[in-house]
């Protein structure tokens, strides 16, 4: 599965990675809203794990 993983808290999303890598999955990492909708239209994730409050949302 391809998600889009977006926060701007590299620790949150150092573990969110690790435990959907171990799964399988593939993720792509975004670390704020702006970086997150260019990737979500590039990539086109099956799944969005996004934190509400970032930067540039």
């Amino acid at each position: 599965m391809k998600i889009l993983l977006a926060d701007d808290e590299e620790d949150i999303r150092r573990l969110a990675l690790m435990t959907l890598k171990r799964a399988g999955d593939q993720v792509l990492e975004a670390v704020d809203g702006e970086e997150c909708l260019t990737l979500a239209q590039r990539v086109q994730p099956d799944v969005m794990l996004l934190d509400v409050m970032m930067p540039k949302l």
